[in-house]
């Protein structure tokens, strides 16, 4: 209480001690008020500290949360450029989605099994490795010799089943029948799925509802361990491809680093068909029938090359020539003009060098054969040929040279 107040009350009360019992009790009042003032700033200094000390916690938590993650990255994997720029991407992506919780859709992962006993485990630890919360594999024994019941049985959220012997496509039309997931994911039992591949390929999917989504192959050469990657060239960023510009993704034509919307699937009634090179067939009759494919610029499958023994390799013979043939014929049925010329292109820089390469391994007989093939399917398709589109200025001139020769039938001396 100041003093012109405290005069005030002289002048009003004669009696001092009751004058003073007043001021006493200003006071107090006064000073019971600081103290309220003082702890409510101190209650909210505290509370400022406690926010703060809270986030620092959870920042610093999550640094060591994603330190740990890269170690471990970086670890399993080689440090090769491409590698490191991979592990950042993934790096980065579960930085992003740290904190978010989304009720991601079940993938069903379909495995074909046939005698790939020594490379079936490395396959499921792929997929327990890739990240991804919400999926089932099916692993399909096609009437393999080996039994790789004692190694699946180490896995969880694995369905086994055991048929007769049909081939690949069947065996994944197999799958197909019984998945039970939103999108099914085809991985060879001799092959890897790379980490987070069906994070970025669901994400994409979702987001822009597709039946379709790509992401890029790498090629291991098991032997050598020396790496190249499938037409790299076409994701080099996300994408929707649509049939307008179907031509420019022709090249990319095996079924395993895509993911494929299971319902599209059966109400397009889309299946492999048996025998050699169903992937070709298969994938194009999707680019066919689907307006809208995603790609991603992540590197999703790994593909290993084995040597000549193993399952997955293909000789060049004239029996698979003429069904490489025969299934290209089936997808021109129901391509569009500018997509046929590319199909042509393709038919011409790869599977027809395949065979050139090695021509002369082949009988006089087997030469025959192939001549008369590439003769008639290059007359009936005359008008899709454009050997400037070719990459190489040596397959365009071995090209010009094969078609006036095969126009002019010529004779094998």
């Amino acid at each position: 209480m100041n003093n012109s107040s405290f005069d005030n009350f002289i002048s009003k009360f004669s009696n001092e001690e009751v004058v003073k019992k007043w001021k006493d009790l200003f006071d107090e009042l006064d000073i019971e008020e600081q103290k309220t003032l003082e702890n409510a700033e101190d209650n909210i200094e505290e509370k400022k500290k406690d926010k703060v000390s809270i986030f620092k916690r959870l920042k610093k938590k999550k640094k060591r949360r994603m330190k740990r993650i890269r170690n471990n990255l970086l670890k399993s994997d080689k440090k090769s450029k491409s590698d490191l720029y991979i592990n950042l991407v993934n790096c980065k992506y579960i930085l992003k989605n740290l904190f978010k919780k989304k009720n991601r859709p079940m993938v069903s992962i379909i495995v074909p099994f046939y005698n790939n006993l020594k490379t079936i485990d490395n396959t499921l630890k792929s997929i327990k490795k890739c990240g991804y919360p919400n999926y089932e594999v099916l692993v399909i024994n096609d009437g393999s010799k080996e039994d790789p019941k004692l190694i699946v049985d180490k896995y969880k959220n694995i369905r086994y089943f055991y048929k007769e012997n049909e081939g690949l496509g069947l065996t994944r039309n197999f799958g197909i029948n019984n998945a039970k997931g939103k999108y099914v994911f085809f991985l060879d039992s001799d092959d890897e799925i790379c980490k987070l591949a069906l994070n970025h390929l669901v994400d994409y999917a979702e987001e822009n509802n597709l039946d379709v989504t790509c992401g890029i192959c790498r090629r291991v050469y098991y032997n050598t361990k020396s790496t190249s990657y499938w037409y790299r060239q076409l994701y080099k960023k996300k994408s929707v491809n649509l049939m307008n510009e179907r031509y420019k993704i022709l090249n990319d034509t095996i079924s395993t680093s895509k993911l494929y919307k299971l319902d599209s699937l059966k109400k397009s009634n889309l299946k492999f068909i048996t025998g050699v090179y169903e992937d070709v067939l298969f994938v194009g009759q999707v680019y066919n029938h689907f307006d809208r494919v995603g790609l991603i610029p992540n590197i999703v499958y790994t593909w290993y090359i084995y040597g000549e023994n193993t399952s997955i390799t293909t000789t060049n013979t004239i029996d698979n020539y003429l069904e490489r043939i025969n299934k290209f014929k089936t997808i021109f049925k129901d391509a569009k003009v500018v997509d046929k010329i590319y199909y042509m292109r393709n038919f011409t820089s790869h599977h027809l060098f395949i065979y050139i390469h090695s021509f002369n391994d082949y009988t006089d007989e087997e030469k025959r054969k192939i001549f008369d093939e590439v003769r008639k399917m290059y007359l009936e398709n005359e008008k899709y040929i454009n050997s400037r589109l070719l990459y190489s200025p040596f397959k365009k001139i071995i090209l010009k040279i094969i078609y006036r020769k095969l126009k002019n039938t010529i004779k094998f001396n």
